[in-house]
């Protein structure tokens, strides 16, 4: 029955009402799933941040920690400055820069990159990367001049050009040795250097009034060791 003027029958409108509360229930469903969907992992930088690095072989635990977040690591995973990399027990990996130099972690091992840059057509690099902990090894490509470059620990600074090195950290001492080229081995604190050649070494602690200890020559079998616990023959 339709009441006088048209009107719609009472049941008719409130199947309009229902419809209408629906539509308002579906759309507010909708807004909530859009506020609460988790945002995506900030793998990538989405800024104008250009990757410095790139992971390109590991094993065992790596992870990245990148703005407080703690990311898994993979193969290909692109990093970039301010990035730190982590190892556990049995872990190691090996990154290849923008210009090819490779930087190797062993285990229980963390890194901090906190600046690395190539400039001009002759490849001027200048960087800085920060050993936390552990040991690792730096191999600057020869077509790369490292005209400001250096490795820092709580104790010592490495500064090298084109070179391959080995830097361990120890929360009180830190070991340098060079594979190749030549570095220079500073105490943080007093300032205080050594230069190293191809097959040379010293440690720096920043408790001895003669650090850096003089260069010695490593013997194989040191050396060996060295190049092995960074997954590096």
């Amino acid at each position: 029955m339709t009441r006088s003027g048209g009107s719609p029958k009472w049941g008719e409108n409130v199947t309009e009402r229902s419809r209408c509360g629906l539509a308002l229930l579906l759309a507010a469903a909708i807004m909530a799933f859009t506020l609460s969907e988790p945002r995506a992992e900030p793998a990538e930088r989405t800024t104008a941040a250009a990757p410095i690095a790139r992971v390109i072989q590991q094993r065992g635990e790596v992870e990245v920690r990148r703005d407080d977040a703690e990311l898994s690591s993979h193969l290909g995973r692109l990093l970039y400055e301010g990035d730190s990399v982590v190892t556990g027990a049995a872990g190691r990996v090996l990154l290849e820069f923008t210009d090819r130099s490779l930087l190797a972690l062993g285990s229980r091992t963390e890194v901090r990159l906190d600046d690395y840059r190539v400039e001009g057509a002759v490849g001027s690099l200048k960087g800085l990367l920060t050993l936390l902990g552990g040991i690792l090894r730096m191999s600057i490509v020869q077509s790369t001049k490292a005209e400001d470059f250096s490795i820092r620990t709580q104790t010592a600074i490495a500064s090298a050009r084109s070179t391959d090195w080995i830097v361990e950290a120890q929360p009180s001492e830190t070991t340098v040795f060079v594979v190749s080229g030549g570095v220079t081995v500073a105490d943080a604190a007093r300032g205080a250097s050594v230069r190293l050649s191809a097959g040379e070494g010293t440690s720096v602690t920043g408790a001895a009034a003669d650090s850096p200890a003089a260069p010695e020559i490593w013997g194989a079998k040191r050396a060996a060791d060295a190049l092995s616990r960074t997954g590096r023959e």
